[in-house]
């Protein structure tokens, strides 16, 4: 098994962990994100991926750092960073990817859950986990192929 596999592994068993307890407390303490930073990175600059398509990458999860601020946590601080690191770590390409299942999935599910009334139109569902659904999808597409 390759390095790339091995960081993807563990990135995904963090990513795993934090979307549990998105799921339990619907809320990220700053102390795990900064370890996720601190894991993350190192990880990330393992993998095949350029500096420009980092830096791109980046630019999306900070995009989204500032809608987190501008809209006043109307997407999370903690799924803005985890996209900024995803985005570090898989490149453009790859956190659009995790990004586009991510949300179909949410659509989907909030769709779903919506239509058997257990959710309004102000509910909230944590996103961590469809974060993590999208980084296992990316793997299974671009790393195991």
């Amino acid at each position: 098994m390759g390095v790339e596999k091995v960081c993807a592994i563990l990135f995904g068993a963090y990513l795993l962990f934090l979307a549990i307890k998105d799921a339990k407390e619907r809320k990220l303490s700053l102390a795990l994100l900064f370890i996720a930073a601190a894991w993350f990175l190192p990880l990330g600059l393992l993998w095949k991926v350029g500096l420009v398509w980092r830096i791109a990458g980046a630019g999306v999860g900070a995009l989204l750092c500032g809608i987190s601020y501008i809209s006043k946590e109307g997407i999370g601080w903690a799924d803005s960073v985890l996209v900024l690191l995803v985005g570090v770590s898989l490149g453009f390409d790859g956190v659009l990817f995790v990004l586009a299942v991510a949300l179909a999935l949410v659509m989907v599910t909030a769709g779903i859950l919506f239509l058997l009334k257990k959710v309004g139109r102000k509910d909230l569902l944590p996103f961590v986990p469809f974060l993590f659904l999208g980084y296992c999808a990316y793997c299974a597409v671009c790393l195991w192929r």
